[in-house]
């Protein structure tokens, strides 16, 4: 089965040539990279286009005329995959080699697939699994609450999202509205609890760092209005 691998990077991270190392090394290597570089003042593209080229990988890359934010980018890059099948990336964590052989295959019959990771910090030698168990049976408004799906541990089909990715906005985050569409929808979603990406966690981290109150309540509130946004794309289907 083919598939694509969509990076969203900004400036120039330290972290991201391991982390395309580790996709181009995958057992079953990538059809092509979609790279999208969100409107940065020191690009990575010579860094990034350097290290596919001495590896053998096809790929695209895009720059953003204006700063889009990652949900804007993954969607571009996913609009603009040439594959069914759709893989996920952050610019800073790590794949295991056999991350997609060992999850490929549940897109037969799984609309959303994601896999567990094992989280690591810069700063600490602290460890533990991102995901305890399969979070996301639960119901649309516990997931309007809570987002519990990190995009950079899943895959997608993407003619699943196609209504979504043309008709809504991702914010305030895109793996948050792709989940919260699939459990609107009742689409096939499957969790494979082995860790297979190493999720790595510093203080430039985008997600996952604590945020003030004020910003909590407006991500709730844009979430409710993306479920409203879905209800009436169901009904118009």
């Amino acid at each position: 089965m083919k598939y694509s691998v969509v990076v969203t990077v900004y400036g120039i991270s330290p972290f991201l040539e391991k982390q395309l190392i580790s996709i181009s090394n995958q057992t079953i290597p990538p059809s092509e990279v979609i790279i999208i570089e969100d409107k940065s003042a020191k690009s990575p593209m010579n860094k990034i286009t350097k290290i596919l080229d001495q590896r053998g990988i096809k790929y695209v890359y895009s720059a953003n005329e204006s700063n889009l934010g990652p949900s804007e980018s993954f969607r571009k890059g996913i609009m603009m995959s040439s594959s069914e099948i759709i893989y996920l990336s952050d610019h800073d964590d790590i794949w295991a080699d056999n991350k997609v052989e060992k999850t490929i295959n549940y897109h037969k019959n799984y609309d959303l697939v994601f896999s567990n990771a094992e989280v690591f910090y810069e700063e600490t030698d602290d460890r533990h699994s991102l995901y305890k168990g399969n979070e996301i049976s639960r119901s649309s408004f516990a997931i309007i609450a809570k987002n519990f799906l990190v995009g950079a541990t899943s895959s997608i089909s993407k003619a699943e999202f196609a209504d979504l990715f043309e008709s809504a906005k991702l914010d305030p985050m895109y793996d948050w509205c792709m989940l919260l569409y699939l459990k609107i929808n009742n689409k096939k979603i499957k969790y494979h609890d082995e860790k297979l990406t190493y999720y790595r966690r510093h203080k430039n981290t985008f997600t996952g760092n604590k945020i003030n109150i004020f910003k909590m309540i407006s991500y709730r509130f844009q979430m409710l209005i993306f479920f409203l946004q879905c209800i009436k794309l169901k009904q118009k289907n």
